[in-house]
């Protein structure tokens, strides 16, 4: 059975171990959070820029994915696995990879093949549920946000802004963000992206997406105390309003 739940709710010395998976930094949860001391935390990621701030850390920064080091981990130990295990690992493969994009080795593709062999996966079924799932409240708010967005030419960045609306839940907004990300990384004569949603006044979460493979957003996003991937990384700001929020990240750049 799966529970979800805001890790502020989570009654933390009822566990004795607590599987942090794909998660760079403890900040990440969201909520403030002091752990139990006799908790035991098993961090498992892929970031380079994780801070190994569990009591157990296995950080491969060479792996795509966290499903790549868990496979790779389940291989190498003989530890067996079901259907559905099958499925999520191959399901964080491809979105972790965005599809294949950001890889340059093959690895990640004999992943696949295997899971897809050894667990008769359909890869068309999976990435039809993944992106073809749009409905017309998706293509307004799409809309209506990519109409603010803005280029930077002289940083060579596009930059989509998202204001506090009072009566819009942030979760609402953040959950559809995936939605505009692509865009972030298709406009020509720039080299990354930047979207930015004001959660509440003057916090701002970050997200950054480099167009040039060469272009390494998550050294920026630890100026700003975040991190991620070369080209998909993330952070959160502090700022009077929207526009000091862009100058704050631009006058990194």
């Amino acid at each position: 059975t799966v529970i979800m739940q805001p890790p502020s709710q989570i009654r933390w010395h009822d566990y004795e171990t607590f599987w942090a998976l794909d998660m760079g930094a403890q900040n990440m949860m969201g909520d403030v959070i002091t752990f139990p001391k006799e908790l035991n935390i098993v961090n498992i990621d892929h970031h380079k820029t994780n801070t190994n701030w569990g009591t157990i850390n296995h950080v491969d920064a060479n792996a795509v994915s966290c499903a790549s080091v868990l496979y790779d981990l389940f291989k190498k130990h003989n530890i067996e696995f079901g259907e559905k295990a099958a499925f999520a690992l191959l399901v964080g493969l491809l979105t972790d990879t965005g599809f294949f994009k950001y890889i340059n080795e093959g690895a990640p593709l004999v992943m696949a093949a295997d899971l897809m062999d050894s667990y008769n996966l359909n890869y068309q079924s999976i990435i039809f549920n993944i992106m073809s799932q749009l409905n017309i409240e998706d293509i307004v708010f799409m809309g209506e946000a990519l109409s603010h967005m803005k280029i930077d030419v002289e940083k060579k960045a596009a930059i989509l802004p998202i204001p506090y609306i009072s009566d819009v839940n942030y979760e609402i907004i953040a959950d559809k963000t995936h939605l505009l990300t692509n865009y972030l990384q298709s406009i020509n004569g720039t080299e990354f992206g930047i979207l930015i949603i004001e959660k509440t006044k003057g916090q701002f979460r970050v997200q950054f997406r480099s167009r040039n493979r060469d272009y390494d957003v998550s050294a920026l996003a630890q100026k700003l105390g975040g991190g991620g991937h070369k080209n998909a990384a993330g952070a959160s700001v502090e700022a009077e309003n929207i526009d000091e929020a862009i100058k704050k990240i631009l006058a990194l750049v």
